[in-house]
């Protein structure tokens, strides 16, 4: 049932991702979380995440906690509740914009 959730949640965050101006993301093969490719926004993946927490209230990693290949990129979680992963998104959508 887990399985069936996690996926379920990483689906609905990745497309919503992918609805953002500056964010494109892939589907993951099986993990907990998704990991956004974050550089077209213009703002490192630190100056991303600290964004996200301080103006949506959101928390994402910065990519580079990952290694140096992880600039210009950030970890969302998908073990919270749907709803969450649905405000997030709006919040995000609001702050960066939805792609035409």
């Amino acid at each position: 049932d887990m399985t069936a959730t996690y996926r379920r949640r990483a689906e609905l965050l990745a497309t919503g991702l992918n609805s953002i101006n500056g964010i494109k993301c892939n589907m993951p093969d099986g993990a907990i979380y998704v990991f956004a490719r974050i550089s077209e926004t213009g703002l490192s993946s630190s100056a991303f995440c600290n964004r996200l927490l301080e103006k949506c209230k959101i928390s994402a990693t910065p990519g580079h906690f990952f290694g140096t290949n992880g600039e210009g990129f950030a970890r969302f979680s998908v073990v919270t509740d749907e709803l969450d992963i649905k405000l997030a998104l709006k919040r995000m959508a609001i702050e960066f914009g939805i792609k035409k």
